[in-house]
């Protein structure tokens, strides 16, 4: 798992899972999945449904 901190402060964090293998002195990392997450404001109603604020990345 890849872990990139939010941009800005109320920032969605960026988790990527992936399969790695190593070839030498490299490391290479295929991205099986992917989530942007930040959490929820308390009381708030969320898409995801997980209590959080999560968000599958698009592009």
């Amino acid at each position: 798992t890849l872990v990139w901190p939010p941009r800005e402060p109320g920032g969605y964090t960026l988790i990527v899972d992936g399969a790695a293998s190593a070839s030498g002195d490299g490391l290479s990392i295929q991205p099986t999945g992917a989530v942007l997450h930040r959490p929820a404001t308390p009381g708030t109603p969320t898409a995801s449904g997980c209590g959080d604020d999560c968000d599958p990345p698009r592009g």
